[in-house]
This record gives structure tokens, C-alpha cells and sequence, in this order.
């Protein structure tokens, strides 16, 4: 008999990891989400066996894993209140994008919690727009307490490598600290940027000129304000910290430039050029970007040798092509690079025509 799962939140997320799982493990699963509607599609679907739009009369006992896909401040919530109802072999897990809170609370309940975050995300949300490939070649970090059971770890290994991904394991002081620097600043830093436009943006000029380089940096400012706003809250200590030493480095950056200090700013540019070249990039190129497709593929062989074909039949020079790992801020796994505008255009008609789903 196949593992009894509920997966609480069937939006973009909770909905991909439900098709996944159904799709690559013995499971049966109860889906629970606050919108009828979404429960009798994934019902229909085959996504899910049983569904509730509330979680009061859920039967926690039966559940061999149970996974929260929903806002933290719910998770914190029903954590607490589930203590006491789930059976002792019974797994619970989350995927939420920050780790202090809930592992906190995770040390104080009577059952076996392990904080995880899948890296993975969209500009889109809900059910609608979930997939069951959405994990493949990503990165999925777990947290795990010290007093953590091995067999626990290893059900959530299993898991993690039934839906295609790759596991990592951290402590949650870590993953915040961590997450603070590459994903949640970075994310407030293009906040910025675009509220930067209106200051400057008086007829609406510069709206219409921000392409290329500005509209790539600042793409990731198109997701969920409503997740933005929870992170933000949920992460406040590690981003305040790591928000102090940007505002130092850039202080100085303002210094320097009103002295006119070129060994400072030649020096500020190429170590800065240096270290930017040292990350790990499945695609490693100096093609600028705005070059580049991103494919919505399943991981399975041959996937890559027929988008290069379709490609090379219509005549379209591909320059590196890779799966992406840190998709958190991607909309596909596979990254193409054109060697111009024309190829980059010429390729994304080709693939939409052959019915593939591309993002520039």
C-alpha cells in the first residue's frame, strides 16, 4: 500500500509537488484548499483521491506525510495546533522560502518536523499554472533539527528524488542568512529600482526605454507582492543585516566617486566583474541575456536533442544550452542561448509554433 499524503495549499506550488508526486510515487493524496473550485479540478484531474476546502475535519492520524504549502503565518498556526494528532511515524514537512520561525516552533512540537524549500518559483500562481514538472533539476534544501530521525530525512530524500530534484541540507540560521543574500535583497533591491523609474520618470520617457539590462534586473519585482510582503516579515533580522552592509558598501561607493578615486572605482568594477564570473552557471557565457530563452520541459532523454534539431532545422544557431538548478526566480528548466536578436526572436516563434511554452 502506497503512502498516505496530505498536501495542505494546492496553489502553484503545493498543486505541482501533488501532480508530481502522483505521477512518480505510490502515494494516495488528500489535497486541501480554501477554493472549492481548485479541489474539484485536481479531483478531476486525478491530482488528488480526496479533497477539503478546510482543514478543522482532516483526519491528521491516517498521514504518513503531511506538507504545508501555504503562507507561513498559516503554517506557524496549524503547527501548533496539529500537535498531538499526527501518528508518531507521521512526517511533516513545508516549503516555505524562509526557516527561522518555523524550525523554532518545529523544536517545541511533539512530532518529527523538517523545514524545506524547494527552489523554485513563478511570476504566476495557482493551480491553474501548476505543473508536475515544476522540480525537476532544481534545488530543494531541507533543515532538518539535530534530534531529527535519520529514516525521516531519508522518506524526504526519496521524495525529493521520486519529483526530479536535488536535495541539500542546512540549518535554518543558514538557509535565512543565505536566502537573505542571493533571493530576498536582491528582490527588495529590484523593488527599488523600478520605484527609482517614477522618481526620475516624469513623462513617462524612461518606462519606455527601460529594456535590456533594466528590465532584466528587475523582472523578479513582477512576483507575489503578497508572498514579498510575508517573506519580508518572516526574514526581517537576516535582511536587516544583510541590507546594513549593501547600504555600507554603497556609502562608500558614494564617497569615492565624489573624490574622483578611479583606483577605487577600477578596482570596485573588475573585483566585482571577478567574483560575478566565479558563479557556477549551467550556462556559462558572456552572451548578454537579453539573448536567451527559457523552455518549459519535462526532464526526460531526449528533450534536449529535439528542441536542438527543431532549432537547427529552421536554420537558428544555438551558442550553449543547459538546465537550469536555482530556478527560483525562472519560469522553465532549460536555458537557451541565441547568438542575436534575430535567432533569439526567430527561435521563440519556432518553439511557441511547435507548442512548447518559452519565456524571454
Amino acid at each position: 500500500m502506497g503512502k498516505q499524503i496530505a498536501i495542505i495549499g494546492l496553489g502553484l506550488m503545493g498543486g505541482s509537488l501533488a501532480k508530481a508526486l502522483q505521477s512518480k510515487w505510490d502515494v494516495t493524496i488528500t489535497g486541501v484548499d480554501q477554493d472549492q473550485t481548485t479541489i474539484e479540478t485536481a479531483m478531476a484531474e486525478r491530482t488528488i483521491q480526496y479533497g477539503l476546502n478546510h482543514l478543522e475535519t482532516l483526519s491528521w492520524e491516517v498521514f504518513d506525510l503531511i506538507i504545508f504549502c501555504t503562507p507561513i503565518e498559516i503554517t506557524l498556526q496549524w503547527m501548533e495546533r496539529i500537535d498531538g494528532k499526527v501518528k508518531d511515524t507521521a512526517t511533516v514537512i513545508d516549503i516555505g522560502s524562509t526557516k527561522g520561525q518555523v524550525m523554532q516552533l518545529a523544536a517545541k512540537v511533539n512530532y518529527d518536523f523538517i523545514g524545506g524549500h524547494p527552489m523554485v518559483g513563478s511570476e504566476k500562481s495557482g493551480y491553474i499554472h501548476s505543473k508536475g514538472h515544476l522540480f525537476e533539476n532544481a534545488y530543494f534544501i531541507l533543515t532538518p533539527l539535530e534530534q531529527s530521525k535519520e529514516e525521516k530525512i531519508t522518506l524526504l530524500y526519496e521524495m525529493i528524488d521520486a519529483i526530479g530534484a536535488m536535495p541539500i541540507t542546512m540549518d535554518a540560521e543558514q538557509h535565512d542568512l543565505f536566502t537573505a543574500v542571493i533571493s530576498h535583497v536582491p528582490h527588495i533591491i529590484a523593488s527599488a529600482l523600478v520605484h527609482m523609474i517614477k522618481e526620475f520618470d516624469h513623462k513617462e520617457v524612461l518606462i519606455k526605454l527601460a529594456a535590456g539590462g533594466f528590465k532584466d534586473i528587475t523582472r523578479i519585482a513582477s512576483s507575489s507582492p503578497h508572498l514579498w510582503q510575508h517573506i519580508s516579515l518572516s526574514n526581517k533580522e537576516k535582511i536587516d543585516l544583510v541590507l546594513k552592509q549593501l547600504l555600507t558598501t554603497i556609502d562608500e561607493y558614494k564617497q569615492r566617486l565624489s573624490e574622483e578615486n578611479n583606483d577605487y572605482l577600477f578596482t570596485y568594477f573588475s573585483k566585482a566583474k571577478e567574483m560575478r564570473d566565479q558563479i557556477v552557471d549551467t550556462v556559462n557565457t558572456d552572451i548578454p541575456k537579453q539573448y536567451a530563452l527559457i523552455v518549459d520541459i519535462e526532464d526526460r532523454p531526449g528533450m534536449i536533442a529535439k528542441i536542438s534539431t527543431l532549432l537547427y532545422e529552421h536554420q537558428i544557431n544555438i551558442k550553449n544550452i543547459g538546465i537550469i538548478h536555482n530556478r527560483e526566480f525562472e519560469n522553465g528548466c532549460l536555458k537557451i542561448i541565441l547568438e542575436n536578436r534575430l535567432d533569439q526572436v526567430s527561435a521563440y516563434q519556432v518553439l511557441q509554433k511547435h507548442e512548447y511554452l518559452v519565456f524571454k
